[in-house]
């Protein structure tokens, strides 16, 4: 075992050693470690191992070294050889190395030199190099300094930028380039600050010379116009003309002075000058290359941008003056168009400078200015040849626009409106015509003495008498002088509507329309106008009156050859279906009705003045034997004025005839019943009896033939009557009788009898004071007694019956309410109750249509039915009297016309009859419709939805207060006025409570702005005295006022009170409702009221949207002409639809209306009747 372990022992101490001799010294730690870790004593027999092994290593050391030892001794002998040759050689070197020193030291010499000589050439080829490199900054430098000498900025930019980035880099290390590189910026800003300087010298050049590039513009467009003129106009020879043109001949068929005019333009055409010769752009396209260098361009853009719109706000800026002349217009056209010229020429010419939108945006803030300016200066303007003028201005100048790419429709619109102030100034300009030749004629025919005179009123008037032209010469036309001229009148009118229409792009049915039109204003409005004023005049005699009856009916006859004359001028057949006719008839007939009117008022004027003459002495005991003296002078004042009716309408003749002797009968009448004329004695009664009898005796003698029978004498049966009576004494037979459509006396009202018996008992009375004591005198004085009552009894007896003529049915109550006994009698009051329809509409299907309830404290009888209607309507200052609710007479004020009554209302109506006529109506329309088609196109623009309901409130204000009042009011405060009338109406039946915030209170609040606004307007009209051609309907009221012997003061303008106090509430909504002739009232159906069904004709009062009676709404026409408007436009320009999808709820208090207002989506339709695009 110990062999064993022994034997371990030193095969482990082998594998030890063996790992040691193989391993680095630094790793042999690990090794020898594990020596120790072995048994004990181990590390000795381990030394003792490694001791054995040290000396086999050195014997095999000694062994080694034994073996080379021979070779070193031989070595060491050969080095001792080598070294005393070594020895010898140093010797050798030495002294060679001296030789070579000392022959060395010539070429050392040399050689530093030629090394001196190397670097100043190396020296020299370097600066050679680095001056190279500096010469061409220093030129370019140079260069660039000698280019802003000369003023090429753009070149020296290009200079620099090349010095920056290809020179410099190279040379960068040197002073002078940083000195170089900080002068460059400082270049460039002084370029900038240059061409900057250049550029507002440029931007005043063209502001400068704005007008002449815009009249040379302008220019070549009416040139062009003309060409295009020419070219139309020989259409069918166009080719052969240029071609003739192009040799220097000139075709026989060609018209001469249209060559001349072509060629005249041709060689002009060469001398129009463009906006490149009158302006030098380069500055400009100098300025963009420069700051597009300078990475600027964003601010040059910017810059040039806003100076231009400076610049467009100063050229849109008109001068105050401008509408005097059509220089001034000119003037202001040729700028704009220049300074667009010249935006055109820098869109094309440059690269994004400006944009189109950047133009577009230009024009379009231009254009909204340049109509604005336009609209208002055209207004001033009372010339037609200088609207005409600037017409053509207009046409020339949207022409040239765009030509160059910009939109002018909104121009062409424009003229439409300036048409309508054409034609209005041109009515005016005839207005003074007709007045003048109406001052010149003398209202008598036109005596001709030869067939050359008959031949040119022939040629200046149309017409044909056949008769008339049998007769020999002298003879005398019916018609005066004037009737001639008016017609030529007409026509040289017709010709100065028809410029306007050229270059319009108007179709020739649109020019028929207009001429037509234009026609029918001067037939209605102003010669209307001028007959009008003409028959009133005082100095116009019956004569006169006659003969412009006379005149007014053959012009009537003569209007169908001025339609005539319209169709051969535009080729517009007159059976097409929108032809307009003109209204000759009904102007010339409301003429003649007022001169038939005038020469009844003349003569019933001349009969008054003779029957003031009258001097009866009513208290005569015998008649003179023979008719007053006064008396016998009219009849014949009369038979020599009816000679003279010869030449009238027989109708006319006879109604004058009538009329004379019915207000003759009338004032006779009115003299006996004279209140001054206390007493009446029966010689009086038969002197007057004479004097009838001598108007009975003329008019049987039929002073005007045509009279059939005693139908003239009938005039006078009332007095006949009256005065059998008293001269027979027969009033058994009067009272027996009284009353039977047989009675003798059925024409003696008993109230006229009593008036005159109680005279004559009062003349018996004074005469007869011992009367008394005579049996005859006290029976006949009993009798007249006994007839006084029976009289009276019969006058008590009528008007009873006259206060029973307006029965109702038995009134119904409603068991919440109580009866008075003195609302027996019923009284009418327009007050609309806020009480809600369904309140009422279950009483009245409980009730009936009359029953009793209570309105705020007060008893009211509610009425509905066409009959019962009926009689309130027609019981107007009779049994019935309007009134309206105290808050209602409170904001309205005093005197309006709906808050009068009796006398003060009919004579208030008729103030507003002329205001509402149709020669009125028609002077309004072309304004109405202006207003109603801008509305329309605004609706059809916005892109929601519409408010129909208070933008028909809306426009109806805008035309109230524009068209009817005459104010000129900014759209801004038109919409604070028309929300401040809103108010007002929405507190007009508010209740009667004054506190702050209530109803009422902003009601008189509204009230009060709108007085405050309108007073100065209505001072101006109070203050005017003439009427102008074209009024408006304020000053038509005053002016009508006026010739009603009325003035209107300014509180009667503003509004007025009623007496308070009301009965009856009638509703005509629920009449219509519930009216058994309407089929389904509650469907919408127009058709029913169509000539094939028209279920309104089974009773007037079944349907009354304007009311009825001496009530009725006095506006009417003017509601249906506004409406009708509205109808056509819309339909002509426009589609719609609801916006919602159901109809909305109608909400009945206090008036009907749709709770959300009704709102409806527009489209604009274009000319084939579909839908337009939307305009962003």
């Amino acid at each position: 075992m110990a062999d064993t372990e022994a034997l371990e022992t030193v095969t482990e101490h082998e594998r030890i050693l063996q790992e040691i001799e193989s391993t680095d010294a630094a790793c042999v730690g690990p090794t020898l470690r594990s020596v120790y870790d072995d048994q004990p004593n181990a590390h000795k027999r381990f030394m003792e191992k490694l001791e054995a092994r040290i000396r086999n290593h050195d014997r095999e050391i000694e062994k080694m070294c034994n073996f080379h030892h021979q070779g070193f001794v031989d070595a060491i002998t050969e080095l001792l050889k080598v070294r005393s040759n070594a020895g010898k050689l140093k010797v050798q070197v030495t002294e060679t190395n001296r030789r070579l020193q000392d022959a060395g030291k010539e070429v050392i010499s040399q050689s530093e030199e030629m090394i001196r000589c190397r670097v100043q050439q190396r020296n020299i080829a370097t600066t050679v190099e680095k001056l190279q490199l500096c010469l061409p900054v220093l030129e370019m430098y140079s260069k660039v300094r000698e280019q802003m000498k000369a003023k090429r900025y753009y070149s020296a930019l290009k200079t620099m930028e090349l010095l920056e980035n290809t020179y410099l880099p190279q040379v960068y290390q040197y002073r002078f380039c940083q000195i170089m590189t900080e002068n460059i910026p400082r270049l460039r800003e002084e370029i900038k600050e240059i061409s900057m300087s250049d550029l507002k010298d440029f931007l005043e050049s063209i502001r400068k010379h704005s007008d002449k590039i815009g009249e040379m513009a302008m220019k070549q467009s009416q040139q062009q116009r003309i060409f295009n003129s020419v070219v139309k106009k020989q259409t069918n020879t166009s080719h052969e003309r240029k071609l003739y043109i192009a040799n220097g001949m000139v075709p026989d068929h060609m018209d001469e002075t249209t060559l001349e005019q072509f060629q005249d333009e041709e060689e002009y055409e060469e001398e129009v000058l463009t906006a490149q010769d009158l302006v030098d752009f380069s500055p400009v396209y100098r300025c963009l290359h420069i700051y597009t260098i300078l990475g600027d361009r964003e601010t040059f853009e910017n810059y040039y941008r806003k100076q231009r719109r400076k610049q467009a706000g100063l050229v849109l800026q008109p001068q105050s003056s401008m509408h005097e002349t059509v220089e001034g217009y000119r003037k202001y056209f040729n700028q704009i168009v220049g300074f667009f010229v010249v935006e055109d020429h820098i869109l094309h010419a440059t690269q994004g400078l400006v944009t189109r939108a950047f133009t577009d945006e230009l024009w379009n803030m231009a254009l909204s200015k340049i109509i604005a300016v336009l609209r208002t200066h055209s207004s001033y303007c009372t010339d037609p040849d200088l609207i005409l003028e600037l017409k053509n201005l207009i046409v020339v100048y949207a022409d040239t626009l765009q030509g160059y790419g910009f939109p002018v429709n909104r121009l062409f619109d424009l003229l439409l409106e300036i048409r309508d102030q054409y034609s209005e100034t041109l009515l005016k300009k005839w207005a003074i015509v007709f007045r003048e030749i109406f001052e010149s004629d003398n209202c008598s025919p036109i005596p001709v003495a030869n067939e050359e005179e008959y031949r040119t009123i022939i040629s200046r008037f149309p017409f044909h008498d056949s008769e008339l032209e049998k007769q020999p010469f002298p003879k005398r036309f019916p018609v005066s002088q004037s009737v001639p001229e008016i017609y030529k009148e007409f026509k040289e009118f017709i010709y100065a509507s028809l410029k306007f229409s050229e270059s319009l792009h108007r179709s020739s049915t649109e020019i028929d329309d207009m001429l037509r039109k234009a026609t029918n204003l001067l037939l209605t409005r102003t010669l209307s106008g001028c007959l009008q004023s003409l028959i009133k005049k005082q100095h116009i005699g019956l004569t006169e009156l006659v003969q412009i009856i006379i005149n007014t009916t053959h012009l009537e006859q003569a209007c169908k050859y001025l339609e005539d004359f319209i169709t051969n001028i535009t080729n517009v057949s007159p059976e097409t279906v929108h032809t307009t006719r003109l209204y000759g008839l009904s102007t010339f007939k409301d003429a003649r009705h007022a001169a038939e009117g005038e020469i009844y008022t003349k003569l019933n004027h001349k009969i008054d003045e003779f029957v003031q003459l009258a001097d009866y002495e009513w208290t005569m005991t015998e008649p003179n034997g023979r008719a007053s003296g006064y008396l016998m002078d009219l009849i014949n004042f009369l038979r020599s004025t009816f000679q003279v009716f010869t030449h009238l309408p027989g109708k006319v003749a006879q109604t004058a005839c009538m009329s004379a002797c019915k207000h003759l009968s009338t004032s006779l009448m009115q003299l006996l019943l004279d209140a001054e004329v206390k007493q009446l004695s029966m010689g009086a009664i038969q002197q007057f009896n004479l004097d009838v009898i001598q108007c009975e005796l003329f008019a049987s003698s039929e002073p005007v033939p045509g009279f059939q029978g005693d139908t003239l004498q009938l005039a006078f049966i009332d007095l006949r009557q009256l005065l059998d009576l008293f001269m027979v004494w027969d009033w058994s037979t009067y009272l027996a009788d009284y009353g039977q459509a047989t009675s003798k006396y059925l024409r003696v009202n008993p109230s006229t009898a009593l008036i005159l018996l109680e005279k004559m008992k009062e003349t018996n009375k004074k005469n007869n004071i011992f009367s008394q004591f005579r049996k005859n005198d006290r029976d006949k004085q009993k009798l007249i007694e006994t007839v006084v009552k029976q009289l009276r009894s019969l006058v008590n007896a009528s008007s009873l019956e006259l206060s029973q003529s307006f029965p109702f049915p038995n009134l119904s109550h409603c068991t919440h309410t109580q009866t008075h006994s003195h609302n027996d009698w019923p009284q009418r009051s327009d007050c609309l109750s806020r009480q809600g329809s369904k309140f009422h509409t279950s009483r009245r299907e409980k009730y009936g249509n009359v029953f009793k309830t209570h309105l705020l404290g007060r008893p009211v009888i509610r009425v509905s039915g066409a009959e019962n209607i009926r009689r309130i309507l027609l019981g107007e200052h009779r049994l019935v009297s309007a009134q309206w609710p105290h808050s209602t007479r409170l904001l309205l004020g005093l005197n309006t016309l709906g808050n009068s009554s009796g006398e003060l209302h009919r004579q208030r109506r008729k103030i507003l009859a002329r205001v509402f006529s149709h020669a009125a109506l028609d002077s309004f329309l072309p304004g109405i419709q202006r207003l109603v088609r801008s509305r329309v196109r605004a609706w059809c623009r916005g892109p929601s939805p519409v408010a129909v309901y208070p933008a028909a409130k809306s426009l109806t204000f805008c035309i109230a207060v524009r068209i009817l009042l005459g104010l000129r009011a900014a759209d801004q405060q038109l919409d604070r006025l028309a929300a401040t009338f809103e108010q007002l109406m929405e507190n007009i039946f508010s209740l009667p409570v004054d506190m702050p915030f209530s109803g009422l209170r902003k009601g008189i609040k509204a009230r009060d702005a709108l007085h405050e606004y309108l007073e100065t307007a209505i001072r101006e009209k109070l203050q005017a005295n003439r009427l102008a051609p074209q009024p408006d309907a304020l000053t038509l009221m005053l002016h009508s006022a006026r010739e009603n012997g009325k003035e209107l003061n300014l509180q009667e303008l503003k509004g007025c009170q009623i007496p308070k106090g009301w009965n009856i509430i009638y509703s005509i909504r629920d009449t219509q409702e519930t009216a058994a002739v309407y089929l389904n009232p509650d469907t919408f159906d127009p058709d029913r009221f169509g000539p094939e069904r028209d279920e309104s004709k089974a009773g007037r009062f079944n349907y009354l949207p304007f009311g009825g009676g001496v009530r009725s709404c006095v506006g009417k026409e003017l509601a249906q002409v506004i409406l009708k408007t509205l109808a056509v436009e819309l339909s002509s320009a426009a589609s719609w639809q609801l916006a919602s999808a159901t109809y909305p709820k109608m909400q009945t208090v206090p008036v009907v209306h749709p709770v959300d207002g009704l709102k409806v989506c527009f489209h604009r339709l274009d000319g084939k009747g579909k839908k337009a695009p939307i305009r962003k």
